[in-house]
């Protein structure tokens, strides 16, 4: 067998591995921790009461922290193959496999195959990438939407596509379904600075599919919220201030209805990524202070990666100013960060296979002990 054949070949037998790991991991272990637990007994509810409009904390008691997508897909899931671990977990690996895929998808765009394929390995072995795509949460479903938004709108932005600009403004409504504003912000921020950055303000905006596209992005989400709002009262002052301003600026935050707020010392999202982008933060890091002049003269000159660096630096500065965050909330940059390594970042095909391997061995590994560990604990 050729090299090339080889080397076309290794990406497809690691990736089916990895998702033969999490579907075994997913069916295997039991819901952990509260948010697990909690998440995946909201979408028992709804698929048992058949109360699609709200989410439901107790019986009848709404639950105003979360828009519904999660519980939707879960519930959906649940519906078609039982409830159980792997149902609920499911829609949570679809999601990720999509996510991996559009990173794949916009980097063939802008350079090739093979620098797509590399892209796609990083982001699906970075450690919290690999742990969030298989978990009862809403991250995996707002990961997916920025992604979708973003690369549309990169895309979009490069080719003048119909379909990318529609591609933009639905990962817009699903992001609102999936996790509120905060989507908005996630997915305006890089695209704000870009065109700072680079001007052309009135054609990319005027340009955007706006007819068609607000329609396909805000109809669903505003009928939604509306209705829910109808349904439970005072939802719409709780999840927007609540959840999207108290939460963030006000330390360890009293009103959360729920639980208790993460408090946080500020920037702490940025040693959440720095570990959940294991192994490849190291890499990357290690490689900036090896030749900071070098990589910094490459996103200056290519715009594709000053639009990935942007992703990136946007997204952990405004939670780095957050007062209560979890680990997940790196995670929507994620899929920059994999672009952004392989454009920046060029190793041997030789020694590429050897940190894959040697990511993947790690994951397996970790994916065993923490089985055992869980399963032994329940």
């Amino acid at each position: 067998m050729s090299d090339s054949r080889h080397l076309n070949l290794f990406p497809i037998v690691v990736g089916v591995w990895l998702v033969l790991l999490r579907v075994t991991t997913a069916a295997w272990i039991p819901l952990t921790e509260t948010t697990e637990a909690r998440y995946g007994e909201i979408a028992r509810k709804m698929l048992e009461t058949g109360n699609w409009v709200y989410l439901q904390y107790t019986y009848e008691t709404p639950f105003w922290a979360k828009p519904p997508m999660y519980a939707w897909l879960s519930a959906t899931s649940m519906g078609i193959f039982g409830v159980n671990e792997f149902a609920a977990r499911l829609p949570s690996i679809l999601l990720g496999i999509a996510t991996v895929y559009l990173t794949y998808l916009t980097i063939r765009r802008h350079l090739n195959s093979e620098f797509a394929a590399r892209a796609a390995l990083v982001l699906a072995t970075t450690l919290g990438f690999f742990v969030a795509m298989g978990a009862v949460m809403t991250d995996p479903s707002l990961v997916f939407c920025v992604t979708l938004s973003l690369c549309s709108w990169w895309n979009f932005h490069t080719s003048g596509e119909k379909t990318w600009g529609l591609l933009f403004f639905a990962g817009v409504g699903a992001g609102l379904l999936a996790k509120g504003p905060l989507a908005i912000v996630l997915i305006g921020l890089p695209i704000f600075f870009y065109l700072v950055a680079y001007r052309g303000w009135i054609k990319a905006i005027t340009s955007l599919p706006w007819g068609w596209g607000s329609i396909i992005g805000f109809a669903l989400p505003i009928a939604w919220y509306v209705l829910a709002e109808l349904k439970t009262p005072g939802f719409i002052e709780y999840f927007v201030l609540g959840e999207h301003v108290y939460r963030f600026l006000k330390p360890g935050w009293a009103g959360d209805l729920y639980g208790n707020a993460h408090r946080q010392p500020y920037g702490t999202i940025w040693v959440y990524a720095a570990i959940g982008l294991l192994p490849w933060s190291l890499l990357l890091v290690g490689r900036f202070v090896q030749a900071p002049r070098v990589l910094l003269a490459k996103v200056g000159d290519d715009r594709f990666v000053a639009f990935l660096g942007l992703w990136c630096l946007t997204h952990l500065l405004f939670f780095s100013f957050a007062a209560n965050i979890i680990w997940p909330y790196f995670l929507p940059m994620a899929p920059a960060f994999a672009m952004l390594s392989v454009a920046l970042i060029q190793v041997s095909d030789r020694a590429f296979r050897w940190l894959i391997t040697v990511s993947v061995a790690s994951i397996s590994c970790l994916a065993v002990l923490a089985s055992d560990m869980l399963l032994n604990r329940s």
